[in-house]
Parts: C-alpha cells; structure tokens; sequence
C-alpha cells in the first residue's frame, strides 16, 4: 500500500549547514509558533521513498510532497533568534493501523524548488544509517574504551576499527535492501561455507547462496533466532556472529594444516 506523505516548507538561515528534527513548537521572533505557521504553507508535488522497518511498523513506500515559503525567525529559550527553513513532511494517508509519519525539520539553507526539500528529507532518513555504524563502532568495537598512550596509537586503533565498523554496517543494511545479492559480494568463499558447515552440518552446495540468507545464518551464530516476527538481523547479533565465525574459519584451516588434510570446502 502507497501512502502520501506531505510537506511543507518555510524558513531561511546561513551559517554552517545542518538538517536536524524539530521535537518542540519553537517560538517565531513575531510572537508566534512555528507549527502553526507550518500548517499554514501548501503543499507541492511528491517523491516516493522507501521507509524500513522499525519495530512494530512494517515497511512501506511514502510519498512526499513539499513546498518552499517565507523565512522564518525561531527563538530559543534564553537565545537570539535564528533564521531558519522549516519543513514539515507529513503522511496523511497512512496504512491502517500504523502511526502517520510526521517530520517537523529545520535546516539553514535556502530552499527553493521540491527537489532541494527532497534531498534534505533524504538526507535526515539516512541519519538512521549514521546511527547504526557509531553504534556498531562504540558498543561492538568499545573505541570508547581505548585507553592508549598516544594519539598515533589512538588514531591506528581507530583506522583498525573503522573497517571493522563498516564491514557489520555493510553486512546489516545490504543484507536488508539486497538479499538476493551473492553472499560473496561480502563474504570470502572460506567464511559463508564454513558458516554454512557448522549451521548446517553438511556440505557447502557449489553456488554461493543469497546474501540474506548467509546474513541469517551469521546472525544466529550471535543469538539471532530468525523467528517470524524478528525481521532482519541487527549489528549486535551479526557482530557477535562475526566473532564466532572468525573463530570457525580459523578452526578449520588448523585442522587442515596439522593434519595435512587435502580437501576444499565445495
């Protein structure tokens, strides 16, 4: 089911550029109140885009609409006032039983047409994305517990860890968005079959098998369960599967090489 998210603009500012969420009903240099003032802008034409999954709420494809407007002055409590551009991208028609989307978002640059809305909207739907890689890299990586002498060792550590960041990050969004993708699009052909021996207990097949499948598999070695309702995998269960599987791959080239064993996955 489509749904039809609509948008509305108002507001200027310049400075530093930023596109952040507004949570409260900030106070105009008039005297008046900023969701209010939205409300009171039209609405353009729409772009549809994909809304993942997020607890409860199944995925779905919004489409947005949006419009420029006058420029707006808000005040922060105890501040001077800012100028800023306001955007209010809204679902109206939302799929029965699930709670309408609704952005209230302030940014400092200039907007004048629907594509520049679009674009600001984009770019704040993928600061989820920016979630899910410090999470991985602060909670799976612990950086912030580093406790190193120097700051070329801080920043070694660091580079070390990135990669490994951006490996999960990978693992988690591509598995979502691109399930059908060959697992080695990731994966070296050593880890996905001896993944898929020590969760299944039997020969690799000759063709590498999906990415979301091999995902799934990773994932349970972390915890994951994969029940109906658990949807995709998440970092810390594919992080913690990365270690086991690690931990797999090494045992089996061990065996191979204190046993002189001559024998290959497929």
């Amino acid at each position: 089911m489509t749904s039809i998210l609509n948008c509305s603009v108002r507001g200027l500012d310049s400075g530093v550029h930023y596109i952040l969420r507004c949570l409260h009903n900030r106070t105009l240099a008039d005297g008046g109140k900023l969701w209010a003032e939205l409300e009171q802008a039209p609405v353009l034409g729409q772009v549809q885009f994909m809304l993942p999954r997020n607890g409860a709420r199944k995925a779905r494809e919004p489409r947005a609409n949006g419009t420029p407007g006058p420029l707006l002055s808000c005040r922060p409590k105890g501040g001077k006032a800012l100028q800023v551009t306001a955007i209010l991208a809204r679902e109206e028609h939302p799929p029965e039983g699930e709670a309408p989307v609704e952005w209230r978002l302030l940014s400092n640059e200039a907007l004048a047409s629907l594509e520049q809305c679009c674009e600001r909207i984009d770019g704040y739907r993928r600061r989820w994305l920016a979630e899910i890689f410090f999470r991985i890299l602060t909670s799976g990586c612990r950086v912030e517990a580093l406790q190193l002498s120097s700051r070329e060792r801080l920043e070694r550590a660091l580079a070390l860890y990135l990669i490994v960041a951006w490996r999960i990050f990978a693992l988690v969004t591509l598995g979502q968005e691109c399930p059908q993708l060959s697992c080695e699009a990731v994966f070296a052909p050593e880890e996905w079959q001896a993944a898929w021996i020590v969760a299944r207990r039997e020969r690799p097949p000759s063709t590498p098998p999906p990415l979301g499948q091999m995902t799934r598999i990773v994932a349970g070695f972390g915890g994951f369960l994969g029940r109906k309702g658990d949807g995709h995998p998440g970092p810390k269960a594919l992080w913690a599967g990365m270690q086991q599987l690690m931990s797999d791959v090494e045992s089996i080239h061990s065996l191979r090489e204190a046993f002189d064993l001559e024998f290959t996955y497929g």
